[in-house]
């Protein structure tokens, strides 16, 4: 019961959130879309649509994560990855596909994605919630401030590609972002533990811990991403076609800055669960600061590949800031039981 309440609060926080965020990309197209990029502002504005259903989805599966349900978290994200390339497959099979009917799809996948969630919960719209949906917006606004600064910065390279590159070859960088997404899965993954491992009021992670955690972390993504990189370009021209080989460029250096990503997901995760969301806040900006300069700095000499090396140089600098800010936490009391030691 107290779980169908929480998806309750969940979907009225997602719709909330994600009618704001909505508005403010429709704003934002209008105004920071280039002038010579302009044509692109109606696919833009369609897409914008699809960000009621992926808040709803994200936010709403969170509990099913922090439940312990695997098997519904599984499953809904499964839906949700899955809805769009099969409504992409199923109309190229039946009609030409175009880019504005791609568009239309997407909203649509991110509506199938909502709707998954929902079905099982009674009366989404109405009924008892575990908590109002104004408390909950007031008490996550530090982890809400943090998730923005978090995804402002994993995607500064696609605004800077946006505003810098020419119109092919910043098809060719979209193409090859999600090409590198798998290997953020594997540390993404960890997270989960490293977040629990955080949250334990009980329990502090030693040096050892880190040590451990931190480097058989990045062993792994060195390994699986020299073995990325060996194999992408072949998988590249295979599935993309020969037209595609001038990506591969940009995924080769792509590839170690998404490695290093999905470590600071994990050491994000372990922040959060100590209840510090804040902490992480002037790595990033430092971070950010380090892409813009690096990319207006060599964009010039080497083109729309200079703004892939930007990304990887500001993944290293926050990797470095926020593994020193977990290794200061080591050995202190969880933040509530300083908290409690502390009434009379």
């Amino acid at each position: 019961m107290i779980t169908t309440r929480l998806h309750k609060t969940l979907h009225g926080v997602g719709l909330t959130t994600g009618a704001i965020t909505t508005l403010i990309v429709v704003a934002l197209n209008f105004v920071a879309l280039p002038e010579e990029k302009k044509s692109l502002l109606p696919i833009a504005l369609i897409c914008a649509l699809s960000l009621v259903g992926q808040h709803v989805m994200l936010i709403m599966t969170a509990v099913d994560r922090g439940s312990g349900e695997f098997g519904k978290y599984n499953l809904r994200r499964f839906i949700a990855a899955a809805a769009f390339p099969t409504l992409l497959l199923g109309a190229a099979l039946l009609i030409e596909m175009t880019v504005p009917l791609a568009a239309i799809l997407f909203v649509v996948a991110s509506l199938v994605s909502m709707a998954a969630c929902v079905i099982g919960v009674s009366k989404p719209l109405s009924g008892p919630t575990a908590i109002p949906t104004k408390q909950l917006l007031k008490e996550s606004r530090p982890y809400g401030f943090s998730m923005f600064v978090t995804d402002l910065f994993e995607r500064l390279d696609l605004l800077l590609v946006l505003w810098l590159a020419p119109l092919v070859e910043q098809g060719f960088y979209a193409a090859m972002v999600p090409a590198a997404y798998p290997l953020t899965v594997i540390p993404n993954t960890l997270g989960l533990f490293l977040f629990n491992a955080g949250a334990d009021k009980n329990k502090n992670l030693t040096r050892s811990h880190v040590n451990r955690i931190l480097g058989s972390s990045i062993a792994v993504q060195t390994l699986t991403t020299v073995v990325f990189m060996l194999l992408i370009g072949p998988l590249v021209v295979l599935v993309y076609g020969q037209d595609f080989e001038p990506a591969i460029e940009f995924v080769l250096w792509l590839a170690p800055a998404s490695a290093i990503k999905g470590v600071l997901q994990g050491l994000d995760s372990y922040l959060k669960g100590r209840g510090r969301p804040l902490a992480p806040i002037k790595a990033r900006g430092c971070a950010m600061l380090v892409m813009f300069v690096t990319a207006m700095t060599l964009v010039p000499h080497y083109g729309t590949v200079a703004i892939a090396m930007a990304a990887l140089a500001g993944q290293v600098v926050c990797l470095i800031w926020l593994s020193a800010i977990v290794y200061g936490d080591v050995g202190r009391n969880h933040p509530s039981m300083d908290i409690a030691e502390s009434q009379p």
